[in-house]
Formats: C-alpha cells, structure tokens, sequence
C-alpha cells in the first residue's frame, strides 16, 4: 500500500492505495480527467503512455521518483495551456 497525495488544478485529497495500482485508476476513482495532462510522480515526469503502468513498474522505469510499498507520494496533474482565455 502506498500514500497518495494527489494534485490537480481543482482537486487536493490524499488516498491510500495498492501498489498495483496505476496513476490513471487513481485519477478515475476521483473523478480527475488526467489526459493531456502532464503528469509527475514526486517531480519526476511520467511519459504519457506510462500513466497506465502501476505504480510497482514505475518504481522500477523511474527509480529516481522514490516509489515504493508503504511510502507516500505525491502525484501530480498539470495542465499545459498555451494563454489565458480571452
């Protein structure tokens, strides 16, 4: 099990979820829409196609993110837009 302190542009809450479980699932269950979004895992940036691998892969394709069984992690979802809107 892993502590999630999970962050968008509207969203703050903290989850505890399994291992095994990936970055999208985590987005769903709240009811965040993560896609074209840029995604990190504490700072380190998760390539797109990645945010479907659970985190126990992650751990292992991105070592410098330290994820690991029974640590808290911050996730991260940050819209990229090119202005504000007029």
């Amino acid at each position: 099990m892993i502590q999630v302190h999970v962050h968008t542009n509207v969203i703050r809450q903290t989850v505890v979820v399994d291992i095994n479980t990936t970055p999208n699932q985590v987005f769903k269950d709240l009811d965040a829409d993560a896609t074209g979004t840029m995604v990190n895992v504490n700072g380190t940036i998760i390539q797109s196609g990645d945010v479907d691998l659970p985190f126990s892969d992650l751990a292992t394709k991105y070592p410098r993110a330290g994820i690991g069984d029974g640590q808290e992690i911050d996730l991260t979802s940050i819209v990229k837009a090119d202005g504000a809107a007029e």
